[in-house]
């Protein structure tokens, strides 16, 4: 079920389905039923983040990266808070559902946002936005 921008779950990557979607269920009240599916977004230096699907209701969770992480750095608590305070004045930003402390749900702290579909810009700007160095 490949969609665009996204890639299947990168080996060792992965984390516990039924855990995450038990999760969701009782801590979203706007999960429709159906069966959880996830996708990983491939690119991005730091934090793992995934697009999740039951049906056509869309979110993105993003976690830390895996292995030992600095302390303070990739807050994902932090990240979402940020959030919460953004998108009320910038409705552009992702609305923020549900932060996670618990590691026990998909292995480390996390958080679910509403899904953004747009333009991923990685290393390079698309050409075929049109823009000048004028434009940066």
């Amino acid at each position: 079920m490949a969609h665009q921008q996204t890639i299947k779950v990168r080996k060792g990557e992965e984390f516990n389905l039924r855990k995450l979607e038990t999760y969701l269920r009782e801590n979203l009240n706007h999960v429709p039923d159906g069966s959880l599916q996830v996708e990983q977004f491939p690119s991005g230096l730091s934090n793992l983040t995934y697009v999740l699907r039951i049906g056509d209701w869309e979110a993105v969770l993003r976690r830390p990266p895996l292995g030992p992480v600095a302390p303070k750095a990739h807050d994902m608590g932090r990240e979402s808070k940020i959030l919460n305070k953004v998108h009320p004045v910038f409705p552009l930003a992702p609305k923020p559902f549900v932060f996670c402390e618990n590691p026990d749900i998909v292995g480390s702290s996390f958080f679910v946002m509403e899904r953004r579909n747009g333009i991923v810009i990685d290393t390079e700007i698309p050409a075929d936005l049109g823009l000048t160095e004028d434009d940066l």
